[in-house]
């Protein structure tokens, strides 16, 4: 692979690795401690192009929409529309998924199931934890015996906002 295109495939991933940030793609990285890679959604989308080995489909994509609380790292962030859903397929399955998830609007926000590789659901599903119209919502971890290959994001009846998306492989 050319310079030019290692490059390409790393720009946009994040990799902190024994304390140091580094960029690199989450399959490149060595077998030595914990892999760790966050989509921040706004040097690169996963819709377009792939971030940390994942591939976005469904939804807005990354947006701004003027909502400041909603948007947990920079400008940028990936939203659901009101009764609509998004998939993030993850090449290489991970063990912990930290992530803020919050809903624009009153109501019953939004849900994110997580599957392994068989498409069978891993763990409890979490909802949005909060309106991100007045006030940012904390990020979420989920930890999961049975590595996740998929998640899903449903927005139920407001639009939801998914962000800072951190994958983690034990």
């Amino acid at each position: 692979m050319s310079v030019c295109s290692r490059i390409l495939l790393t720009i946009g991933f994040t990799l902190v690795l024994s304390g140091a940030v580094l960029a690199a793609p989450l399959e490149e990285l060595g077998d030595e401690g914990v892999n760790q890679c966050t989509i921040d959604f706004d040097t690169i989308c996963p819709d377009t192009s792939p971030a940390c080995n994942t591939k976005a489909r469904g939804g807005s994509g990354c947006v701004v929409d003027g909502l400041p609380f909603c948007y947990d790292s920079g400008m940028f962030s990936y939203r659901i529309n009101a009764g609509d859903k998004a998939e993030f397929v993850v090449r290489l399955p991970v063990d912990e998924i930290e992530v803020f998830f919050a809903q624009a609007g009153a109501g019953a926000g939004g849900r994110m199931a997580f599957f392994d590789e068989n498409g069978l659901q891993v763990g409890a599903p979490i909802t949005t934890n909060g309106i991100c119209a007045d006030l940012m919502p904390a990020t979420q971890i989920v930890t999961f015996e049975t590595p996740v290959k998929r998640v899903r994001v449903r927005a139920i009846d407001t639009d939801v906002y998914v962000d800072s998306l951190t994958l983690t492989r034990n």
